[in-house]
């Protein structure tokens, strides 16, 4: 076994461990941001290095060095171990930022009607407007946003009243019309955002309360579903879709895992999951030791920038770390980007103190993010949008990193926007969306909530000396 199969099999258990134990401890939250950004790590760092070692540095970016395998350790410690260390001190200051988001009103029929309407149109709306940068983006993450949304608010309604008509017709059709336009012209993200979307209000919906047992074997069965789907479409990726293609899909996947089952070839979890995102990594580390390679804050510079276009843009745009990194390995003009990792990017961008930095902004961002999950856990209007950047924050572990921030930045923009167009739209109707009141949720009263994450009691005062120690949280 040589070192970067030291590092995957590490990197899989540590952070496999971590969040089970997370999940046991409180599996009334076990679906958040910050446990999804874990699973990122898991499969794009922990399986990515297993699939990197598997090829033996004969793949597509680089050959493996020790010196890069080395770097690969110490800026995946430097940024993941900061990340963890922030997101669990900073339980107070994300208490208070989760009390400032205000949803005060919940889903219901006219909204999801209105919800509906607005995923239709501007899911078909990028396919008619000519593409312009940002535009064209902006435009794709509106239609992938309310079209997910759509759906978790849709389910959410026909699993708290089954027999209601009205219901099950806009949640079939949501469902329908989101797996048939994810699965055409809006990409992968879409497609596991609209898996993740599933699972999400089922959790939250049906199986949250349940004990842990079930939950566990409710997440595999989960987790085994989503692992046949995406093995399907990455088998048929890039293919017309037809009935031929959608036969392939349908049997692919099963036959592949089957067959690694019944021979007992478990290879196969390194060929679907991971990727090349090690690859990629370990060929950045490697470009920086032989020469200048590297540009500093480079990723915060792209995301500043992406929003201009280029015709008015002062000087050269950035271009994104996916399209800088195939000119330096003579991948150049291949048709695809590369995910360079967010601890490639981290090192790209400075070295050890930008995957400190880097770490302590994701740790934060991804305490906050959950406790305004937890706190309108369970609103559907709050999970759709949730459901909808999941993807995204999954996929900043592997890169493009900048991309995919801003793809979760806009569809924070995205939710308080669509939900001002709602409001305005349907009170043209006569609606008031806020006739249905959404309360925080009740856990919140719990003394528990208030010691450990430092929220201002009923008279004003708090009590440091009840609050639990760091590592507790």
């Amino acid at each position: 076994m040589n070192t970067l199969q030291i590092y995957g099999y590490t990197v899989i258990a540590f952070f496999s461990i971590y969040l089970l134990v997370r999940c046991w401890r409180d599996s009334t939250n076990c679906v958040t941001p910050y446990h999804i950004f874990l699973l990122g790590i898991i499969n794009f760092m922990g399986f990515g290095a297993l699939s990197a070692a598997d090829r033996g540095g004969m793949g597509l970016y680089s050959v493996i060095t020790d010196s890069a395998v080395i770097t690969l350790i110490f800026t995946t410690i430097a940024l993941y171990g900061t990340m963890i260390l922030v997101y669990h001190a900073t339980f107070r200051v994300s208490g208070r930022v989760a009390q400032s988001v205000k949803l005060n009103f919940e889903a219901s029929p006219p909204l999801a009607i209105g919800m509906a309407v607005l995923a239709v149109v501007t899911s078909i709306l990028p396919f008619l407007v000519p593409r312009v940068v940002f535009v064209s983006q902006m435009l794709v993450a509106i239609g992938t946003t309310t079209m997910i949304a759509c759906t978790v608010i849709t389910l959410g309604l026909w699993i708290r009243s089954p027999l209601n008509a009205l219901y099950a017709l806009l949640a079939i059709g949501s469902v329908a019309f989101s797996a048939t336009a994810t699965a055409v012209g809006f990409g992968r993200s879409a497609q596991i955002a609209f898996m993740f979307s599933i699972g999400i209000v089922a959790y939250y919906q049906i199986f949250r309360n349940n004990n842990r047992v079930i939950l566990l074997v409710g997440s595999l069965i989960f987790g085994a579903l989503m692992l046949y789907i995406v093995t399907g479409l990455s088998l048929v990726r890039g293919q017309p879709l037809n009935l031929s293609s959608l036969s392939g899909f349908l049997s692919s996947g099963y036959l592949k895992i089957s067959n690694a089952l019944s021979s007992a070839d478990f290879s196969i979890a390194t060929q679907l999951l991971g990727g090349d995102t090690v690859d990629a990594a370990l060929s950045i580390f490697y470009l920086k030791e032989s020469s200048t390679f590297g540009e500093r804050f480079h990723m915060v510079k792209w995301i500043l920038a992406n929003p201009i276009p280029r015709e008015i843009f002062p000087g050269a745009k950035p271009e994104g770390l996916a399209y800088i990194l195939p000119r330096f390995v003579g991948r150049e003009g291949g048709g695809f980007s590369i995910g360079c990792s967010f601890v490639g990017h981290a090192w790209y961008d400075g070295g050890y103190y930008v995957c400190v930095i880097y770490g302590a902004a994701a740790g934060l961002f991804l305490r906050v993010g959950d406790e305004v999950v937890r706190r309108y856990s369970n609103n559907t209007i709050l999970l759709g949008f949730f459901a909808a950047a999941s993807a995204n924050i999954l996929m900043i572990v592997r890169g493009d990193s900048g991309l995919y921030i801003l793809n979760v930045l806009m569809a924070a923009i995205i939710a308080f926007g669509v939900t001002k167009v709602l409001r305005t739209g349907l009170s043209l109707f006569g609606y008031n969306i806020d006739a249905v009141a959404y309360n925080p949720n009740p856990q919140l009263a719990d003394p528990r909530y208030t010691d450990e994450y430092g929220e201002v009691m009923a008279d004003g005062s708090y009590d440091d000396s009840r609050e639990v120690s760091w590592n507790q949280r």
